[in-house]
């Protein structure tokens, strides 16, 4: 699967901020979510496209639990899409965590001429499975999810590789309540096969506001609903070194003044937090 969206870039760095809806309050009345089964599956099958110039990526869910991620480009000579790259496989929802969990079964080989080849314990540093947090809504599909309350979202996602490895990522936003500051924090580890932790990653963001739009948006309880615009005009960044398993090192903080912005979806009840979402829209159409 790819996740282009998953790591946001903000002023000089690539900030985690893992954006995206889940179940429970909407996003808009237009777009509320889908029904599933008690089994974990979509009671009726969707496919949703995130389109970005030349290329499309087509998300499939089925009703019998299987799954198939498509990326398309699109052929000037032949004026036809043709698939290059490819995964599929099964997958189970559960509404009430909120967690989508995808396992991985074959993968397309590359290229216009390519054709699914399956994956077993061989298929070293490729996802076997891939559990994360998402929403699956009438008109979109809103891909990892940071959840909390009173200004503070943490996001999780565990990957498994083929052939025994793993990896878990947590992000953490923090918004003041008034909006003056929002504090970002990424960290991952990634573990052989064996279970032992070879290698991590951390940093962490603290951004001050220069400006908020809508300007009616003072406080937390009046973002609810409602598309933010948070700008700053510079950041603290603290980097982390790994030491072992969970633990890491602060280094010394330093200032960016690269001006940036972000753009935050709330919830009705502000208990998550969005990104822009793949879009539900018809394949043949979106060229």
């Amino acid at each position: 699967m790819k996740k282009l969206w998953v790591f946001l870039p903000i002023a000089m760095a690539a900030v985690a901020l893992l954006l995206a809806s889940c179940s429970g309050p909407i996003l808009s009345l237009s777009d509320s979510e889908i029904a599933f089964s008690s089994n974990g599956f979509v009671k009726t099958t969707v496919t949703y496209t995130y389109h970005s110039g030349s290329t499309d990526e087509l998300l499939t869910f089925s009703t019998d639990g299987t799954y198939e991620d498509v990326g398309m480009n699109w052929d000037g000579p032949s004026s036809s899409w043709k698939q290059v790259w490819g995964d599929k496989g099964t997958y189970s929802y559960v509404p009430d965590t909120r967690m989508l969990t995808v396992n991985f079964t074959q993968t397309w080989s590359g290229g216009v001429t390519g054709s699914y080849v399956p994956l077993n314990s061989s298929s070293t540093g490729f996802f076997e499975t891939d559990a994360y947090l998402a929403v699956f809504g009438s008109d979109n599909f809103y891909q990892t999810v940071l959840t909390g309350s009173n200004g503070a979202y943490t996001s999780t996602e565990k990957v498994t590789y083929w052939g025994g490895a793993s990896s878990n990522s947590v992000v953490t936003l923090t918004i003041a309540s008034d909006f003056s500051t929002m504090t970002s924090t990424s960290e991952s580890e990634h573990y052989n096969a064996g279970g032992t932790a070879t290698s991590g990653s951390k940093s962490a963001w603290v951004y001050t506001a220069d400006r908020i739009f809508p300007s009616s948006v003072t406080t937390l309880d009046n973002a609810k609903g409602k598309v933010v615009t948070f700008s700053w005009l510079k950041a603290v960044n603290t980097p982390y070194t790994w030491v072992s398993g969970t633990a890491f090192t602060a280094g010394t903080a330093t200032t960016s003044n690269s001006a940036g912005s972000t753009t935050l979806t709330f919830a009705s009840d502000a208990s998550y937090l969005a990104m822009i979402p793949f879009s539900q829209t018809r394949h043949l159409a979106s060229k």
